[in-house]
């Protein structure tokens, strides 16, 4: 079992930002983007998904398990294209 569904009632929540104003996540998505650029965020998952598929585990043990990962990752390659594409329009717009 995953250990954050164990505690989902406390891992559902914003654990991390100091706020959950919109403000605060549009400024930490826009210092993410200036400390990593999208070819790094790729390469960041992709380590991550191979190690996965390559590393004798149990969390991975049946092909749609396997299949699944690269699904997620799919989306989180989405997900990281979104933050720089928003991050840009913020930049390049001066408004937040």
């Amino acid at each position: 079992m995953l250990p954050y569904s164990q505690r989902s009632d406390l891992f559902n929540q914003i654990l991390i930002l100091e706020d959950t104003s919109p403000q605060t996540a549009i400024e930490c998505l826009k210092n993410f983007t200036v400390d990593y650029r999208l070819e790094e965020c790729r390469s960041f998952i992709w380590s991550m998904v191979e190690t996965c598929l390559t590393t004798e585990n149990s969390s991975f043990p049946e092909p749609e398990d396997r299949a699944d990962l690269l699904l997620r990752n799919n989306h989180f390659q989405k997900l990281f294209e979104a933050v720089f594409v928003l991050a840009d329009h913020w930049n390049t717009q001066g408004k937040v």
